[in-house]
């Protein structure tokens, strides 16, 4: 019969333990009376090419050894999963393999970390970290604990299990026996429920987990969803939080757990999955929000989680890199992490990325150097995300709040002497939503701290203006600011006396060869063929070690497959040649027709293009504006179209409401003019340059009354145009009687109507405060605002125009004119539309007060974000028109996302390096990137 690996190793280790406590130095001597030939007793048990040292524990699923890399240097878990037997042994291995792959991408502070995944006698091995804690249950017993600290620490756990969820890996027995607290006090969630993989044999689902803590459809055999996950954990949770709930009434003292808190626990726990909340996201959200008191509470918390989604769910989880590849970037940055740093230039040294307040300056500052793809915004976000855990466990702790510099380029252009400031409440509003009654108080008095990226990435012409504001920003502020630079750029503005006043630095190192050696032999043969290259090419093993990132991008670029040689190619044509070779494997992850896939190529290459020459590296959809359009004969179209929407829109809504009471003679030449006069006023008004979405309406008397002046000389303008208009249809060739009656009475009424329309306007202030967590937010609340200021605006022009109708009756055309008799000449048109009005004066005064009312509602439409949506209609209609982009371009950036090209950051996208940017903005559009061309 054959013998279980892990029994032997147990066995081998068992004997050596008591071989040394009985004899000590002559236990060698006696291994041989281990009587285990197939380990070889007078050997150190190994299992792969790790020295087991020990066994940390052994449970349903297989045993747990600890074990040591030594290439790595590094104490490591290797659980040897039991496969039961079976007919179907080898799809479950396969299954086993998948998810321990799927767990492997999974990156979060709360999870412990899987390094590799290898095969040995028929079973399956999976490399994990060594974690050094305590079971989370032990934990809570071991002393009264407030539920706040309780609540702070599965919180955590609850981002690790949605971190998990989003790769597709369920846990299924989650329990506090299955969480560890490491010394620091962070928990990790250990023993993922690969057991339901391991069942074999008769097809009938698997029941598995912990009775106590299992979901009902668990236990009636359910296939794995997140639900269960959810339901365990509420159930965890409540039952944690009873604890402290006794320990308070033991009198521990500090506030009761709000009832809301509970409340929340139990719609977990409802027992149909789909009445549950959807997500342990949505989880989240509750449980913060039912703990929050003040509205500035709220707006922190609304902070913290929209930088956690956008920059640790969008950028540092890798979203979408869900290749074959057993997470090789998962293994580059653990050893980019022990990865040593460089002296500061202040002379003190610093620890690595990663390693910790002490690595940074007394106020928690630090600048993050390094070459293009070293990990620089990978370094600046685990600290980001270190700083959210402080920040949601202690309300007093500074917020952590992440921006991109380049955004410095697109707020710098719209504002003279802009500070750091003003540029972070207008980044705050404009990128998390929050108010700058809010953002500003924050700021002055040094709530946040601020890790900002991409100092490079600032367009050159205002890099000295925004270096200039960081050093004024640190002279008059404490608020720590944790940046990242490229060590080139950094050295020259130091060089030009442009120091940024931050004493603490730390430069990231190449990785070392020989790591990556060994990283590239344990993928097995799946990266031979790169392995291969960088043994006969010295000069791209330099540039790869160099930068994790584009090595990462090898990998998965030439995984089962040969690099081609490249014999002396330059540094450039050795880089465009790795990023063709990933952007071909990351587009047959999911194949495109051949069509298909020159449009993303072109639609990518474009986008990459304008972001070089606007010098940003995200892209807004809903901030695209003019700028883009390179050529006169673009721009004019983008024009052309954008006036001929606003007409056509006004001219539609004339025609349609006089249409009710007149004839075609009156109604055709009234919405051609009136429209005309109609998009001139607004298009005067607003200006066709920048698009400016109107996403936030606010009322103010002040303003309101600032604007009353000149709303009412604008007023006054188009009441001018309008009455000129209505004289040209009504009273050509009337008498002079009838065309000053008919000139002055429009005035009059235009005039007035648009004076109300115009106060009312100013006082409804438009502001662009939405947070853009969703692509395009901006344009689509802009165009529900412009509705219900449209709907709002024509239901109070209507009112007093029916009430005086109502009240005084419909009024009809005068005696004496407009008749056949004694007109000067007037047309047949007019006077058919004239006779239609004697006959039914109510509905020919109906008609024109429904047009009056929906014409000035759709003009108020317009004022207040209506106008924008045009104007990013035609921008995108001139784009699509002139082949540069697709139409549809949030489906061409999420199909880009899919596959790994692209990454979101909450409403907006970013390539996912700006080397890969780059690639795309010199590629051909009918071919590969153009090496050197700008």
């Amino acid at each position: 019969m054959a013998v279980d690996p892990s029994d032997q190793i147990e066995r081998s280790l068992a004997w050596r333990r008591l071989a040394s406590s009985l004899f000590g130095a002559v236990s060698e001597q006696l291994d041989e009376l281990a009587g285990d030939a197939e380990i070889g007793a007078d050997a150190q048990p190994r299992l792969g090419v790790y020295p087991i040292l020990g066994v940390l524990g052994r449970g349903a699923m297989g045993t747990v050894f600890l074990a040591r890399d030594e290439a790595l240097a590094r104490d490591v878990a290797i659980k040897a999963v039991d496969l039961r037997p079976g007919d179907d042994v080898a799809e479950a291995r396969a299954r086993v393999l998948a998810e321990a792959r799927a767990l492997a991408r999974v990156s979060h502070p709360a999870i412990v970390t899987v390094h590799s995944v290898f095969e040995e006698a028929g079973q399956v091995h999976i490399v994990m970290e060594r974690i050094v804690g305590e079971p989370l249950r032990s934990w809570q017993a071991r002393q009264l604990r407030r539920w706040r600290e309780v609540l702070e620490v599965y919180l955590l756990i609850a981002g690790g299990l949605q971190a998990a969820h989003d790769r597709g890996v369920v846990h299924r027995d989650f329990k506090a026996d299955n969480v560890l607290i490491t010394p620091e006090g962070h928990p990790q969630v250990i023993d993922f429920g690969l057991s339901a993989l391991t069942e074999a044999g008769s097809g009938e689902p698997a029941i598995v987990g912990t009775p106590a803590f299992m979901a009902p459809e668990q236990a009636m055999g359910a296939p794995a969803e997140p639900a269960m996950d959810l339901y365990s954990f509420c159930l965890a949770l409540r039952d944690a939080l009873r604890i402290c709930v006794g320990a308070e009434d033991r009198g521990s003292g500090g506030a009761p757990i709000p009832a809301e808190v509970e409340q929340v626990l139990d719609r977990g726990l409802e027992t149909d999955p789909s009445r549950r909340w959807p997500s342990m996201r949505a989880l989240i959200l509750a449980i913060e929000g039912a703990v929050v008191t003040t509205p500035r509470e709220r707006h922190r918390l609304l902070l913290l989680h929209r930088v956690e989604s956008a920059w640790i769910d969008g950028v540092l989880a890798r979203p979408g890199d869900d290749g074959a590849l057993l997470s090789f970037g998962s293994a580059l940055d653990s050893a980019r992490s022990r990865a040593r740093s460089q002296p500061s230039r202040g002379g003190a040294r610093t620890r690595p990325s990663g390693a910790g307040p002490a690595s940074m300056g007394g106020d928690g500052s630090l600048v993050i150097l390094g070459a293009a793809g070293a990990g620089k915004t990978t370094a600046l976000l685990e600290l980001a995300r270190g700083a959210l855990a402080a920040a949601r466990g202690d309300p007093e702790s500074p917020t952590p709040v992440v921006l991109n510099l380049s955004s410095w380029t697109h707020h710098a252009r719209r504002t003279r002497g802009l500070d750091l400031e003003r540029w972070l409440v207008m980044a705050l509003r404009d990128e998390y939503g929050i108010p700058e009654r809010i953002a500003g108080p924050w700021i002055t008095e040094d709530r946040l701290s601020l890790f900002l990226d991409g100092l490079d990435e600032v367009a050159p012409a205002a890099l000295e203006a925004c270096v200039r504001a960081i050093q004024a920003y640190r002279r008059e502020h404490l608020a720590a600011v944790l940046l990242t630079c490229r060590s080139d750029t950094y050295e020259a503005l130091a060089a030009a006396g442009l120091p940024l006043g931050i004493g603490a630095e730390v430069e990231l190192r190449p990785l070392d060869p020989d790591t990556v050696q060994v990283l590239l032999e344990r993928s097995g043969p799946t990266l031979a063929g790169l392995r291969a290259a960088l043994a006969d090419d010295p000069a791209l093993r330099s540039m790869l070690c160099s930068s994790p990132l584009l090595l990462d991008a090898a990998a998965q670029a030439f995984a089962d497959r040969r690099m081609p040689p490249l014999g002396a190619s330059s540094a450039e044509v050795l880089r465009a040649t790795i990023w063709d070779a990933y952007i071909e494997r990351m587009i047959d992850r999911r194949p495109l027709d051949r069509s298909a896939r020159a449009a993303m190529l072109d639609g990518l290459g474009a986008l990459a293009r304008y972001l070089e020459e606007e010098g940003v590296s995200e892209l807004w959809v809903d901030r695209i504006q003019p700028t883009w359009l390179g050529c006169r004969r673009l721009r004019a179209l983008y024009a052309s179209l954008t006036l001929a929407a606003v007409w056509g829109g006004a001219a539609v809504i004339i025609a349609l409401t006089l249409g009710l009471a007149t004839t075609a003679a009156i109604v055709i030449p009234t919405a051609s003019l009136a429209g005309a006069a109609l998009t001139l006023s607004v298009a005067t008004y607003l200006g066709l340059g920048e698009v400016r979405p109107v996403e936030r309406l606010t009322w103010s008397w002040a303003a309101m009354l600032a604007g009353s002046l000149m709303g009412a000389g604008r007023a006054a303008l188009v009441g001018l145009s309008l009455g000129v208009v209505a004289t040209v249809v009504w009273a050509v060739g009337e008498g002079s009687e009838v065309i000053l009656a008919v000139f002055i009475a429009n005035f009059i009424l235009y005039t007035g109507l648009f004076t109300l329309l115009f106060i009312v306007l100013a006082g409804l202030v438009g502001q662009s405060p939405v947070p853009q967590v969703i692509p395009n937010q901006g344009i689509r609340t802009a165009a529900r605002n412009a509705l219900r200021t449209a709907l709002i605006t024509a239901v109070v022009i209507a009112t007093p125009l029916l009430l005086s109708t109502w009240i005084g009756g419909a009024p009809s055309p005068p005696p004496g004119a407009w008749s056949a008799e004694g007109g000067a000449g007037a047309s047949p048109g007019v006077l058919r539309a004239v006779s239609l009005w004697r006959e039914d004066p109510l509905r020919f005064a109906l008609g024109v007060q429904a047009c009056i009312a929906l014409s000035l509602g759709y003009v108020a439409g317009l004022l207040r974000g209506g106008f924008a949506l045009v104007q990013h209609g035609a921008l995108r209609s001139a784009l699509s028109l002139s082949g540069e982009l697709p139409l549809d371009l949030l489906a061409l950036l999420e199909s880009a996302r899919e596959r790994a090209l692209v990454q979101r950051i909450g409403g907006g996208y970013r390539f996912v390096h700006g080397s890969l940017r780059r690639h795309m903005a010199r590629r051909d559009p009918t071919g590969p990137a153009r090496p050197g061309s700008p």
